[in-house]
């Protein structure tokens, strides 16, 4: 975050004590690195059959060995969750991808011999159709599929008309044909070509008789590699840049400070009140600005007061508390205020089921509120005040020239824009999000230097987290008939496993306390690009039996609120390693309240979504 904005030493210093940490775990984190990459490559060179799911081609098995790979990555920590994500992205661009090593699309380029109606063919004539390898046959006239899509060919056998049922395996060989029993408008041969043969190379080598048809379509399951690169532009990244260059706006012209001070200054010197009014005014600029910005800054106000504060009273830990469960709570009131709200939504966006700034923040901000006056009294009960009154004095005076107004303006206009700009005007959220990033270039408040502030290693992340969700939805359909050639990762799942026979209520409850679980000890955002995917094939799979409790929707969503708010440990989130960093808060205190209100914000936030929606 900009270098000048309160708090920024107490950040260096925490990213200096974790660095160090991690150089001393170097040894253990190659070790757990091989063991990662090695069970990662069994999976990927496995035989396809060793899964028993049907439809599972090589590139989807590729797809399930990275996706391990970046579990198992990001919940063993062995490197910071941007460099996982980097590394799958990478990964899968060489072997899954459009621009993959060509000795790994030999066998997956499909390729359509039609035989079409023709005066020559005739019933009883004999057609040679000859290829070893996967195949699907289709009748056109129809436009129905006789076979499924990676039926087996077995030599010696042959094919005989339209009695072949589609779970039917097909059987041929090189010097068999077999009859035209009927003449039909079109049968369609989808064949996987070896070795780079083109088909009509094959139909030279062994021929097809009676006018067939050659054409070659370069239909492979393969993701395009422009999709997978086009996820660091991503609509909801854009959408963090724009909330992050806001933060550095009002950190530049001091506004932040000021309006910290304004908002604070209601609550008055009574201790409890300036708790409240700290969570309170914590959680309002987490909801726009970076959660472990906004607790350095923060806690840099409140240093000076817990130093004065007297050694014998727990009122010091109340307050040191106050920040990070303001920080992680208030993230969730907006989309822009977390990485998991982003990655929820981006998933829910990419499967029609968007939600807009404005639905997302009416919802969600009573709920917050709720959430941190039930904190606020938790802390008041465990940790009351020996000192009945605690003087304020943030320090700082704000300079009102045009960068300020400019800001000032920019950011009126664009929470404004985020939360009626769709409907008034029918621009999109992540668009609005440009508006003060030009309005900051144009008045020069935003520096070539200011751009290297811009947290990209938290973008990067969940840049990773959008490449896998693109991975395990993509599907390829031909172009011409609109036919089904070969199905997602995802689909293929929903059709492996019996969901019906789950609960959905059930489901819900289980995902949001194995995030919840898992949060507590890797980056919120790796926990939830490691999830949503996951739910989201579960979503698939349950149907209409989820819109009891609050549809995929409800799911997806739950999943960003079980991560937010999980604050066990000092690890869990950046701002409860800064508040404790201080030396006022032991890790049992924090335990005691993280696991209290995450129970409460589980619960409070279910019961939200299954009988309010969002």
């Amino acid at each position: 975050m900009f270098k000048n904005f309160p708090g920024y030493k107490i950040l260096e210093k925490i990213q200096k004590n974790k660095s160090h940490k991690r150089e001393r775990k170097l040894p253990l984190n190659a070790i757990k690195l091989i063991f990662i990459v090695t069970i990662s490559c069994v999976i990927a060179l496995l035989p396809t059959e060793t899964f028993g799911i049907e439809g599972m081609t090589a590139v989807h098995q590729r797809i399930i060995a990275l996706f391990v790979f970046a579990a198992l990555m990001w919940l063993t920590e062995t490197m910071p969750s941007w460099v996982t994500s980097m590394i799958v992205v990478t990964v899968m661009l060489l072997t899954v991808s459009t621009s993959s090593f060509s000795f790994l699309k030999d066998q997956s380029e499909t390729v359509t011999i039609s035989l079409q109606r023709d005066s020559k063919i005739e019933e009883g004539d004999t057609l040679t159709i000859v290829k070893a390898g996967n195949a699907v046959i289709a009748d056109l006239k129809d436009n129905k599929p006789l076979a499924d899509v990676n039926a087996k060919i077995v030599p010696n056998a042959l094919y005989n008309g339209d009695k072949l049922a589609k779970k039917d395996t097909l059987k041929f060989e090189s010097t068999k044909s077999f009859p035209v029993t009927e003449v039909q408008d079109s049968i369609t041969f989808k064949h996987v070509v070896a070795n780079g043969e083109s088909v009509k190379s094959i139909c030279e080598q062994y021929g097809v008789s009676k006018g067939a048809v050659y054409k070659e379509k370069k239909l492979s399951p393969y993701v395009p590699f422009k999709d997978i690169m086009g996820c660091f532009a991503n609509p909801t990244i854009m959408l963090f840049i724009g909330g992050f260059v806001l933060a550095i706006g009002l950190t530049k012209v001091k506004l932040d400070v000021a309006l910290a001070r304004v908002l604070l200054k209601p609550f008055g010197t009574r201790s409890e009140i300036v708790l409240l009014g700290f969570i309170l005014v914590t959680a309002i600029f987490s909801a726009f600005v970076s959660n472990t910005a906004t607790a350095a800054m923060m806690l840099a106000f409140l240093t000076p007061v817990l130093r004065s504060l007297p050694a014998d009273g727990k009122g010091r830990i109340a307050l040191a508390l106050a920040i990070p469960i303001g920080a992680n709570l208030g993230g969730m009131m907006t989309p822009i205020g977390t990485p998991p709200n982003m990655i929820a939504l981006d998933y829910l966006s990419s499967q029609g089921m968007g939600i807009s700034f404005v639905e997302w923040t009416i919802k969600m901000a009573p709920f917050v509120i709720l959430l941190l006056v039930l904190s606020w009294m938790l802390l008041r009960f465990l940790f009351p005040f020996k000192q009945k009154s605690i003087k304020i004095e943030i320090e700082g005076d704000i300079k009102w020239d045009y960068k300020t107004w400019s800001v000032v303006i920019a950011f009126l206009v664009t929470i404004f824009m985020w939360m009626f700009g769709t409907d008034l005007w029918g621009i999109d959220t992540n668009v609005v999000a440009m508006i003060p990033i030009a309005i900051f270039c144009a008045t020069g408040i935003l520096t070539r230097r200011d751009l290297e502030e811009i947290n990209w290693s938290v973008l990067w992340m969940v840049a990773g987290g959008f490449a896998l969700g693109v991975a395990l939805n993509y599907k390829v359909t031909d172009p011409e008939t609109g036919e089904l050639v070969y199905n997602s990762l995802s689909s293929i799942i929903v059709q492996s496993v019996p969901f019906d026979n789950f609960s959905p209520i059930v489901v819900m409850v289980l995902a949001g306390l194995i995030c919840f679980g898992f949060s507590n000890f890797i980056s919120h955002s790796a926990a939830t690009s490691l999830l949503v995917p996951v739910l989201g094939v579960v979503a698939g799979g349950l149907g209409s039996a989820l819109d009891s409790v609050g549809g995929p929707q409800a799911m997806l969503v739950g999943i960003a609120i079980a991560s937010s708010v999980s604050m066990i440990l000092p690890i869990s989130t950046p701002p409860n390693a800064i508040a404790h960093s201080t030396g006022f808060i032991e890790q049992k205190d924090m335990m005691k309240v993280g696991i209290i209100v995450g129970a409460m914000g589980i619960v409070l936030g279910y019961l939200m979504l299954i009988f309010i929606g969002i």
